[in-house]
């Protein structure tokens, strides 16, 4: 899967409960751990003899792998030479940098064995800015790609890549700052927002320890306090050299709860705990239910729901009850139609008309609604466009068929008329509203409901009962492919028939198998199912 060739440079002293430690195969020493000291305390020795012959082998493996990348480590081995340690990081670090090798340690968590040595390698193997070199970025105004290198020399340039909420300091953002420097009194902007933003302080952190420094520099990775309109994904520049870096690209929600205090007196301190959480996650979203007045909690599946909720009791201290999990489904339009809407009425006192004439089509590979303006400039006039853009955006934030968000469809304006005293950006934006959701209509319009993509791990004799639930579940099995323990199942299910899966699967298969999920697209649903979620809501009897 991954196209890229393993090589151990560790293997272990021992496995599962007798697991003691590791042998690193370039070192050539035995390591193991102090468990009353909860892994600080790291044992140098020897190998043992019973291990010697099998890292002897695996170390000529690892040399005959990564002597390609170094002329002086093939010649060390042909000559059969003593082969320094330095030589053999090099070339390992050669190989990874190139992207020829991955460099594969083995530990365990569980009372942090092998962590030292992780880190070592990490700082050993893998690249530094220095090696990735110079960063591109696009200009926020025209577009221009630009470039930024790992030197303070440059224009300050940092990527807030995390935001976490810290019991003293409150909202902490991490940040990699790929080039210049930024201390305290430095004035910096947030091109997405326009925002202005100054870092009050400054820390380089160690897991759960941090140090304050008075300046983040090329290269660096630090979180930083001070923060207020940047969220993660954002870039963070100075004025007048402004850049964008690439965005992150994170997924839209696809399972909802309500949740509620148990008590009236906790609803204060449930409001800021979700707003910390959503600003800490971004799959993570918090809105209030038009019809219910409910607050809804959404994100990526049943797991991350109920890790949510744990928090929310366990970090934040607000103890909620949760109401059923809801799926949220999408409506898109199945045809193509024209809406010519003129509008003529009074609006905050004033008379006012507009005049829009719409075209929507249906575009299955669209994550939204797109819109796209074909009138010149002195036709149309930007702040009109604009108006009509964004009335369309308003109402497709729910749908008239079902009162979902409209997605996979694209919009064009073909034609608008104004007149000069009761023209205004308002009633193009309602006349945009009223014809995008009049030409829907008579498009035709359909649910969507979010489907996942499935991979059970399951042993052989279960693998039928797997395949034999996932086809009542309306899945579809992609393949099946061997694994060196078990079978592997690639399938894709609809979220909604995947509640409780993992309870189902502990029972179909002795609980000896696992799965993961994770949000695929939106498909259309089937008429029954349509029916059965228009009768749930109401929208038929």
């Amino acid at each position: 899967k991954l196209t890229i060739q393993p090589i151990p440079i560790q293997i272990p002293i021992g496995s599962e409960s007798q697991f003691e430690g590791v042998i690193d195969l370039v070192s050539m020493k035995a390591y193991r751990y102090d468990e009353s000291s909860q892994g600080t305390n790291v044992l140098e020795s020897d190998i043992p003899e019973n291990l010697l012959e099998d890292a002897q082998m695996h170390r000529e493996l690892l040399l005959e792998s990564v002597s390609d990348f170094n002329d002086a480590l093939m010649e060390a081995i042909l000559e059969q030479a003593v082969i320094p340690e330095e030589l053999v990081r090099s070339a390992i670090r050669s190989a990874v940098i190139a992207g020829k090798i991955c460099p594969v340690l083995c530990g365990s968590a569980y009372k942090n064995k092998g962590v030292q040595q992780l880190l070592d390698a990490v700082l050993d193997y893998l690249p530094s800015p220095l090696d990735r070199g110079t960063v591109h970025g696009i200009d926020p105004v025209s577009g221009e790609t630009l470039e930024r290198k790992p030197d303070t020399k440059e224009p300050f340039s940092a990527l807030v890549f995390k935001i976490a909420s810290d019991a003293h300091l409150g909202r902490l953002a991490y940040i990699r700052c790929y080039s210049g420097a930024a201390g305290f009194k430095d004035a910096l902007v947030n091109p997405r927002t326009g925002s202005k933003e100054r870092l009050t302080r400054i820390f380089r952190m160690h897991a759960n320890k941090r140090d304050q420094v008075d300046l983040v520099e090329a290269g660096e990775i630090m979180a930083v306090v001070g923060l207020k309109s940047t969220a993660t994904g954002d870039t963070l520049c100075v004025t007048a050299n402004q850049v964008v870096f690439e965005k992150m690209v994170f997924p839209s929600p696809v399972i909802a709860i309500s949740v509620e205090p148990r008590n009236a007196t906790a609803e204060d301190k449930l409001v800021e705990a979700l707003s910390r959480l959503s600003d800490e996650d971004p799959t993570c979203s918090v809105g209030v239910d038009r019809e219910s007045g409910q607050r809804i909690i959404s994100g990526m599946g049943e797991l991350h729901l109920e890790i949510l909720v744990d928090r929310l009791r366990r970090e934040f201290g607000v103890d909620v009850q949760t109401g059923r999990q809801q799926v949220s489904y999408r409506e898109t339009v199945t045809g193509s139609a024209t809406e010519d809407c003129s509008l003529e009425q009074m609006i905050a006192g004033k008379q006012q008309f507009a005049r829009v004439k719409l075209a929507v089509e249906s575009d299955p590979d669209l994550a939204e609604v797109a819109f796209v303006n074909e009138l010149p400039i002195e036709i149309c006039p930007a702040a009109f466009a604009a108006a009509v853009r964004q009335g369309v955006a308003e109402a497709a934030t729910g749908g008239e068929f079902a009162g979902y968000p409209v997605i996979g469809v694209r919009v064009k304006l073909l034609a608008i008329e104004a007149r000069e005293d009761e023209s205004s950006d308002v009633a193009f934006k309602v006349a945009g509203s009223v014809a995008f959701r009049a030409a829907c209509a008579k498009a035709g319009q359909a649910i969507m409901e979010p489907v996942m993509k499935v991979e059970v791990s399951s042993p052989d004799e279960f693998v039928g009962a797997v395949i034999n639930d996932l086809n009542m579940r309306r899945g579809r099995v992609m393949g099946v492919f061997p694994q060196p323990v078990n079978q592997l199942v690639d399938a894709e299910s609809p979220l909604s028939e995947m509640f409780g899966y993992a309870t189902q699967l502990r029972s179909l298969t002795q609980g000896r198998a696992s799965y993961s999920m994770q949000f695929e697209r939106y498909a259309a649903t089937t008429a029954s199912v349509q029916d059965a979620i228009l009768r749930k809501i109401g929208r038929i009897v």
